[in-house]
């Protein structure tokens, strides 16, 4: 959040309103990722079968998956 990347901005030029998630650091780059795209107004969707926990230290990764829910995120399979 320090930089702008741009990204913002191209996807709303595309007029793009949600934005779907994977990766690895779920709980970490991911959920950064997630809580940003929130925050920009975006509807944010993590596909589960898509991401992967660092989950340390233990429970890192629940606990990252229920905060997220928590601020709007949509967990989807």
């Amino acid at each position: 959040r320090e930089t702008a990347t741009g990204l913002d901005g191209y996807l709303k030029g595309l007029h793009m309103g949600t934005v779907y998630l994977t990766g690895l650091a779920m709980d970490y780059c991911v959920y950064y990722t997630a809580l940003d795209a929130v925050k920009l107004g975006y509807k944010t969707r993590i596909v589960l079968d898509g991401v992967r926990g660092v989950d340390f230290p233990e429970g890192n990764a629940e606990k990252a998956l229920e905060d997220m829910k928590q601020k709007g995120v949509v967990i989807i399979e």
